[in-house]
């Protein structure tokens, strides 16, 4: 029997035989940590017309397959994923769970003009100013009221980070 579609907001551990209906509205690869011009994994966050968000994630050597299948902001069926917790250092959406890409994941492109091309999970200022948490992936709107110059940061495996130091101005 074929998957009905399944709500991002819907995917529990364990849950099997999930069909997707998503826009891709994120895509980025990792590169190796010793070898920083090879691709070590892939990350999508996958959103859908109910503005639920998940993330997916394939390993080193899905990394081509999945990097020719998939495009930002285009629209997809997904099946053949596997579910499994969401707790990797810098989580990107607030769902518990994310998806393992697979050898039988299927991307299969169709049009979905009901999907936004982006969802922002906007927080004031305050709420970030309180928080303790680094880890978390936020948005934020603000005007740029002073810019620092740019400077290296740190050097990870014969590379220089940049750190830019910006202040920005809460408009309420």
């Amino acid at each position: 029997m074929a998957p009905i579609i399944t709500p991002a907001a819907a995917i529990v551990a364990g849950k099997i035989n999930i069909k997707l209906r998503v826009r891709v509205i994120h895509l980025r690869t990792i590169p190796e940590f010793n070898k920083p011009n090879e691709d070590n994994s892939i990350h999508v966050m996958l959103l859908d017309d109910k503005l639920g968000k998940i993330q997916a994630s394939a390993k080193k050597h899905l990394v081509p397959t999945f990097k020719s299948m998939v495009e930002e902001v285009a629209t997809y069926e997904v099946e053949n994923v596997l579910v499994a917790r969401n707790d990797p250092k810098y989580q990107t959406t607030h769902h518990k769970f994310k998806l393992n890409l697979i050898e039988r994941t299927k991307f299969t492109k169709f049009d979905a003009s009901n999907i936004p091309m982006n969802q922002f999970d906007i927080l004031p200022f305050n709420d970030i100013l309180e928080s303790d948490r680094e880890e978390k992936i936020i948005y934020v709107i603000g005007h740029v009221v002073e810019r620092d110059v740019l400077k290296d940061n740190n050097e990870v495996n014969g590379r220089i980070s940049k750190l830019l130091g910006i202040t920005l101005q809460d408009y309420e």
